[in-house]
């Protein structure tokens, strides 16, 4: 997978979650649910996958943050918290999505050492 389509999959998280801070049907909650925790055990995935971003510690907190996010979002065994507290879990997954977005998109621009 590209760097250009981890960007791509980085903002359907990030809006789905932006969503989520408005008053919705909680059937979209269940759906965002499965939604955000796929992309985000997907994402960790993908960093394992390539060496060389596995090779950097960045990228290896960036790895176990999103398998956190994929547990804490998981549909199967869900976790309840109240309607703030998710707020915040949002914002919070929201800043790691854009920062993991603005890592990938400075990683695209460095030039490579051949």
């Amino acid at each position: 997978m590209s760097i250009k389509t981890d960007k791509f999959i980085g903002f359907i998280p990030v809006t789905l979650l932006l969503f989520a801070l408005l008053p919705m049907p909680y059937a979209y909650y269940q759906v965002m649910r499965w939604l955000i925790a796929g992309f985000a055990a997907f994402i960790a995935w993908e960093i394992y996958q390539k060496p060389n971003l596995y090779q950097q510690n960045l990228f290896k907190c960036f790895q176990a943050v999103f398998v956190l996010v994929a547990i804490l979002y998981n549909p199967i065994s869900p976790i309840h918290l109240p309607r703030d507290i998710w707020c915040v879990v949002n914002i919070a997954s929201i800043l790691v999505w854009v920062f993991y977005l603005y890592k990938i998109k400075n990683l695209a621009e460095a030039p490579s050492e051949d």
